[in-house]
């Protein structure tokens, strides 16, 4: 009866993990027309290497009676972690002259209401106000505060600097990240750093396209495949339960017969 508790535990453990990596494909499907959107996936692991590390030396030396009866439990999947891919993605040319892409590494400055946030995303715009402003309406940052263009007439170098009428803008903020995987991801192609940071810095050299857009660099094909494959574990592991509980109810009906 244990092994069969065990079972079902390791059973929902896989349930659960499985339902973890449909959430963030359907996130990443959802974002496909998110410019700059980067898709993330899940680590998955089990305690299947330290089970077997520990039963090495017993197993070399043929001492069967030393090892251990397997806790099955043990062997549940678990998320050690997810993460983000940030390898770039498709350019695309949009000839519109407040859209944006990034040549390197970078992140772009957004000035939220909360906080400073950091995307690939140059779907930009000219506010009311003349202030270069994201699809949101917050802010773009420059090395110096928020950057006025005052119109979509305006001069931009490769590496930022704005020119309007011949008068310096100022200069598109561009970071970069040691730990890059700590940032938080805040919706739009946006991210925010943690508490503890994320090793920002200032790129001093930015290479900046005009009329472009980064693309999201979720893959499609690959994607459904992911679903399908995803679809099918889930059922396979929901009949495994099944099967498993039905078990347990013989055995309890077993046991109380006797």
């Amino acid at each position: 009866m244990v092994k069969v508790i065990e079972g079902i535990f390791v059973s929902s453990a896989a349930l659960n993990v499985q339902q973890e990596r449909l959430d963030l494909l359907s996130q990443d499907l959802e974002n496909i027309n998110t410019c700059g959107y980067k898709k993330r996936s899940l680590i998955i692991e089990n305690n299947f290497k330290d089970l077997v590390n520990s039963n090495t030396e017993s197993l070399l030396k043929k001492n069967i009676k030393d090892i251990p009866e397997i806790n099955y439990s043990g062997l549940a999947p678990f998320i050690a972690h997810d993460y983000t891919d940030f390898s770039p993605a498709v350019m695309k040319e949009t000839k519109v002259p407040t859209d944006f892409a990034l040549n390197s590494e970078g992140f772009f400055v957004i000035q939220t209401s909360d906080n400073e946030q950091y995307t690939r995303n140059g779907t930009f715009s000219i506010d009311a106000d003349g202030y270069l402003v994201n699809i949101s309406g917050n802010k773009v940052l420059g090395e110096d505060g928020p950057l006025k263009t005052g119109a979509q007439n305006f001069l931009l170098a490769k590496d930022g600097a704005i020119t309007v009428n011949g008068q310096s803008a100022g200069k598109i903020r561009v970071v970069t990240f040691e730990e890059p995987q700590l940032l938080l991801y805040e919706g739009s192609g946006c991210f925010s750093q943690p508490s503890q940071g994320a090793g920002l810095k200032d790129e001093e050299n930015p290479q900046i396209s005009r009329g472009f857009l980064e693309l999201a660099n979720v893959d499609l094909p690959d994607d459904m495949v992911n679903m399908i494959e995803i679809s099918r574990t889930y059922e396979a592991n929901q009949r495994v339960i099944r099967t498993q509980d039905d078990l347990l109810g013989k055995a309890i009906q077993i046991g109380n017969a006797k």
